[in-house]
């Protein structure tokens, strides 16, 4: 016994002596960077001053990652959230989402001694915003990041790819997102069951109905105003009502309700697939700019996508083509094809992008003017088509991989 403990401490003592150097400027940055990130997320940071936040999210972008395509990705995600949502402080969040996960998961795999102990800066960060806000549940915000970033350490520690790792990261924020799920209908109803989740539903659907309404009355006020003053005909004021009407009834804002409400796993389930990935860039960006690239694995590094995942969408992208008839199979097929949309539109750029170099001159050139005249002229609608190319190249290549194999096992027999 006393032998096998002294092998083990030899060979945990070479371990640690492969271990690299850790640099105490680039730690002291890390953490301060995790602890502003719980900071902006917990509320600490008033609204007046998340610009200073974002700026200096922005020169730790740039100073981690070291790499232009990683941070134009992690910057017009962020740009792209809070345009789309008309907060600058959602940009903010998500952008302290991205980075606190990376950093964090850093963290945790070049502490083996200590690893936890970064966790008590977003412990600090929950005081601060309570301290700020005096509401002791928002400020548990601080630490949305920390199961996305202790999955994807675990997944990383144990190289089981990087899609994998990246699933990891999506598995810790659906946590979080569950658990912030709990923590509303608690506060709300007093308990969490299944009863209460479509009470809350159902309030939510009347609260888009409500909006949608009254967005409506006031948006016809100012186009019947606007029309008055164009001396518009009344034969096509009428239309124009009767149009505001169909739009704006609340038939038609219950339809749009459900299908919203139908399609929140993929509403919830992309953005964190998009975070998880550029989490998983930062935590990457970050072994390659230390001395810690030689613990950086092929599998590691090359994001692959089964051929199943390619097959699926294909057929799911069928179904939703060719089927008109609303139902709850239809929902969760919709549902499928849009979680899975990111991860092959992905693929297919990249696909695109090797062919382009391959081919050189003016066709490459033309195949990437085509990409993105495609993206300028369809808008969205071109992700289907670009993620349905992915598919197809994703399961070429695995037919490719198996025949190349087949023949070479009969080439041995």
């Amino acid at each position: 016994m006393n032998e096998e403990k002294r092998e083990e401490n030899m060979q945990s003592s070479n371990i640690e002596n492969i271990r690299p150097i850790l640099d105490k400027k680039d730690l002291i940055l890390s953490l301060a960077a995790v602890l502003l990130c719980g900071c902006v997320l917990s509320g600490t940071i008033p609204a007046a001053f998340i610009g200073l936040a974002s700026a200096a999210l922005f020169a730790y972008t740039v100073i981690a990652v070291r790499n232009t395509g990683a941070v134009s990705q992690i910057l017009l995600t962020a740009i792209a959230a809070s345009v789309l949502t008309f907060l600058p402080v959602v940009g903010a969040a998500v952008l302290a989402l991205m980075l606190g996960t990376g950093t964090l998961a850093w963290l945790f795999m070049i502490l083996p001694k200590y690893k936890w102990a970064p966790v008590g800066l977003l412990a600090v960060a929950y005081g601060l915003g309570f301290l700020v806000t005096s509401n002791p549940v928002s400020p548990l915000l601080s630490l949305a990041f920390l199961p996305a970033a202790a999955l994807m350490a675990w997944a990383h520690a144990r190289d089981l790819g990087r899609t994998s790792t990246v699933l990891h990261a999506l598995l810790g924020f659906i946590v979080a997102v569950l658990a912030t799920l709990c923590i509303i209908l608690w506060r709300a109803y007093g308990s969490v069951n299944y009863d209460v989740l479509m009470r809350f539903v159902n309030e939510i659907k009347d609260l888009f109905v409500t909006i949608g309404t009254e967005a409506g009355k006031i948006l016809w006020e100012s186009v019947e105003s606007a029309s008055t003053q164009s001396s518009l005909s009344a034969e096509s004021l009428e239309k124009l009502r009767e149009t505001f009407a169909q739009v704006f009834g609340e038939a038609n804002l219950r339809v749009m309700a459900d299908t919203i409400m139908g399609l929140a796993p993929a509403f919830i389930t992309i953005p964190a697939l998009i975070i998880s990935y550029l989490s998983n860039v930062v935590l990457l960006r970050k072994y390659y700019n230390t001395e810690w690239r030689s613990h950086m694995t092929p599998a590691a590094c090359s994001l692959t996508i089964s051929p199943a995942a390619g097959l699926i969408y294909f057929v799911c992208f069928l179904l939703v083509m060719f089927v008109s008839k609303q139902s709850v199979f239809l929902m969760a097929i919709y549902n499928m094809c849009l979680i899975l949309l990111p991860g092959l539109c992905l693929t297919g750029v990249n696909v695109i992008l090797q062919n382009a170099r391959r081919a050189g001159g003016w066709i490459g050139v033309a195949s990437i003017l085509l990409l993105v005249a495609a993206v300028c002229c369809m808008g969205f609608s071109s992700f289907y088509f670009v993620a349905l190319w992915g598919a197809y190249a994703t399961i070429t290549a695995a037919l490719h991989q198996k025949i190349m194999q087949k023949m070479k096992d009969r080439d041995e027999k």
